[in-house]
């Protein structure tokens, strides 16, 4: 599986998804030789790091590229909109 993790305001990254469990998730991401793990911390997705992410999508293997540009659009507009990834405005 293919997933689109938001990082800050602006930063997307697509990433494949190796695992998953209900607090925990491994991936691997372009440009690094080692698997990243981030686990599920008072609601929020967290790196090994300590940076905080938001799942935009996942998507299937093998979805053609233009579907996933198209949502990783969407998360870009959602996150200028200030709406959460289910697109509900958020209180500031």
């Amino acid at each position: 599986m293919h997933i689109l993790l938001i990082y800050g305001e602006r930063r997307i990254e697509r990433a494949l998804l190796l695992s998953s469990e209900a607090d925990r998730m491994r991936v691997m991401m372009r440009g690094l030789s080692d698997v990243v793990e981030f686990r599920l911390v008072e609601g929020k997705w967290m790196s090994e790091s300590g940076a905080a992410v938001e799942i935009g999508a996942v998507m299937p293997v093998g979805r053609p590229a233009a579907v996933e540009e198209e949502l990783a659009r969407s998360a870009q507009l959602a996150r200028f909109f200030a709406t959460d990834r289910f697109g509900h405005a958020r209180a500031n």
